[in-house]
């Protein structure tokens, strides 16, 4: 997702996580794991020329689901600390 070189590889990035979130069920989570997805996936709609990755990245963001704010700014802070 943040080969920037790449508008097509993004693209196909986005289109296959919304594929696996979408048929395996795993929302919430990966954003738990990979505290950065959620920076990448709101770049992406922030700073993307091109639509159909900004259409993904949101319809990705919509399938991992609602967040609770505080648990992921401790989830967020706690790895952060670590590093």
């Amino acid at each position: 997702l943040q080969d920037q070189g790449s508008a097509s590889r993004r693209d196909v990035a986005l289109h296959s996580l919304s594929l696996l979130i979408e048929n395996t069920g795993c929302v919430v989570d990966p954003l738990l794991q990979y505290p950065k997805l959620l920076e990448v996936l709101l770049f992406e709609i922030r700073s993307e020329p091109n639509k159909s990755i900004r259409r993904n990245a949101i319809k990705v963001l919509g399938q991992l689901g609602a967040l609770n704010p505080d648990k992921v700014r401790a989830t967020i802070h706690l790895s952060s600390d670590a590093v």
